[in-house]
């Protein structure tokens, strides 16, 4: 994984990055692409490709688990971007895969703001293979 500290937390933030993943892992797991931590160190927001399903893509904030419209097979490209304004209860998070929306809403619960990105996994139980380039953080 890769994690780069934005130095401040910020309200507003677009982490972007192009993915492929060659080798998925176990039933149960997820495939992490971007994680966005507050300033505390918690996890505000992680975009997943999870495990034997059906290439399915999801975003997880608060306690939100959601589905979202994007496909991701197998040793395929794909450029995801994650725009998140935060802005506690009516916090907007907008999701494009290679430019199209996939998921997005104007009322998510996010209180603090983004003092790190992460693109790829930091818990060593869960076994896949992926690839990252381009990956471009803005405010």
């Amino acid at each position: 994984y890769a994690r780069r500290s934005l130095g401040t937390a910020q309200t507003r933030i677009t982490a972007a990055g192009d993915f492929i993943i060659t080798r998925e892992g176990t039933s149960g797991g997820n495939v992490p692409l971007i994680r966005l931590y507050s300033s505390g160190g918690g996890r505000l927001l992680s975009l997943y490709r999870q495990n034997q399903s059906s290439n399915r893509v999801y975003v997880s904030y608060g306690s939100t688990y959601a589905l979202t419209s994007a496909s991701l097979p197998l040793n395929t490209w794909a450029r995801f971007s994650v725009k998140v304004v935060v802005n506690g209860g009516s916090s907007t998070i907008e999701l494009r895969m290679n430019g199209t929306t996939v998921y997005q809403t104007g009322s998510a619960s996010l209180a603090s703001g983004i003092l790190n990105v992460q693109v790829g996994n930091d818990t060593t139980s869960q076994t896949f293979s992926i690839t990252v380039d381009n990956v471009d953080i803005t405010n």
